[in-house]
């Protein structure tokens, strides 16, 4: 199972927005707003850089949120984790790093 060390920042989200394509619009956070509308391939999702929550649609209709974790083990909402929250390394991979 994933885990999480905290959100990534909005300059950090910006940068993948831009990298893969994905509209970032916070023309509403500029306006006092905790949300940002990220959107691309038919998907929305309203992200709040604030406390980390998002939610939104999927491009075939799914209703999603980061807040539930019914879809925690679909390949498109693992994605999303990974793409608002810096992951925390397994505990495999720290046991590793640490022997000589």
């Amino acid at each position: 199972m994933l885990e999480f060390a905290g959100n990534k920042t909005r300059d950090q989200v910006r940068a993948q927005c831009k990298a893969a394509g994905v509209k970032f619009d916070d023309s509403k956070y500029k306006q006092g707003s905790d949300w940002t509308l990220l959107s691309g391939g038919g998907a929305q999702v309203l992200w709040s850089s604030w406390n980390g929550k998002f939610f939104g649609t999927t491009d075939t209709g799914i209703e999603f949120s980061s807040d539930s974790g019914k879809y925690d083990n679909e390949p498109w909402m693992q994605a999303l984790l990974r793409f608002f929250y810096v992951e925390r390394p397994s505990r495999a991979a720290i046991a590793r790093a640490e022997q000589p």
